[in-house]
């Protein structure tokens, strides 16, 4: 419901991968790159009013 809705937009684990929108951010880290893990991350908005 809504909570599920709110992590997929603030949370970048949960958030759909650009380049497959099937995956999220999570599923591809596990998939393809087992050692690797997000340290720290930028966020930019585009025409912000």
């Amino acid at each position: 419901g809504r909570i599920s809705k709110f992590y997929k937009e603030s949370c970048l684990l949960e958030q759909e991968y650009v380049k497959d929108e099937k995956l999220t951010i999570a599923q591809f880290l596990n998939n393809h790159s087992k050692g690797l893990t997000v340290t720290a991350f930028k966020r930019f908005t585009l025409n912000a009013e």
